[in-house]
């Protein structure tokens, strides 16, 4: 059975090659950890990744996007992925 993983669904809510997709996991890197993100450190990771239009228009869609059920795997998986370079 095919299983979305958090990283894929990263991806497709934030574009691979922006470097919000690299600034995100770099903030939270687990997905437990991204769904506690505040609308403010959104924003700032954003803003770190040279974002400067429809910020809080992407801020909201993140917000709603790290809460989906997809984004939760088994804790020690989750703990263990985070830690892979």
């Amino acid at each position: 059975m095919y299983q979305i993983t958090a990283h894929r669904l990263l991806v497709t809510v934030v574009d691979i090659v922006s470097a919000v997709a690299r600034e995100l996991p770099a903030a939270a890197p687990t997905p437990g950890r991204a769904a506690r993100l505040t609308r403010a450190r959104l924003r700032a990771v954003l803003k770190r990744a040279g974002r400067t239009r429809g910020i809080e228009e992407e801020v909201e869609r993140l917000h709603a996007a790290l809460w989906i059920p997809q984004m939760r795997q088994l804790p020690v998986l989750v703990e263990a992925m985070a830690v892979l370079p």
